[in-house]
């Protein structure tokens, strides 16, 4: 499971890419409900606050540099967060299922 962040200024590319198109991630999901997220943190020696939204996609170790390489790529942030946690159990069909769709193998 890989997370960033984004403002609402980059929601919208966000959800049109950040790995869907390339099959790096199943897709990818804001967490309206959750957010926005208010975030303090210090950025180049001044403290800031921002309005951000939690963005969530699921994909494989091994697809996780790709990922990487395209949220930096559209993301509007200078540093953006890029995150990769372990999933360390889940539903079988549900994990076969990000396993298809993130190999192109996954029924047309």
């Amino acid at each position: 499971m890989t997370t960033s962040r984004c403002s609402r200024r980059g929601q919208k590319a966000g959800r049109r890419s950040h790995g869907f198109s390339r099959r790096e991630s199943e897709g990818g999901g804001l967490c309206p409900g959750r957010g926005p997220i208010r975030s303090t943190y210090w950025w180049k020696g001044k403290v800031e606050e921002a309005e951000e939204w939690l963005l969530m996609m699921k994909t494989r170790r091994g697809l996780f540099s790709s990922l990487e390489k395209e949220i930096k790529a559209l993301h509007p942030y200078e540093v953006p967060e890029i995150i990769a946690l372990p999933i360390v159990a889940g539903s079988a069909p549900y994990l076969e299922w990000i396993q298809a769709e993130t190999s192109g193998t996954s029924d047309k």
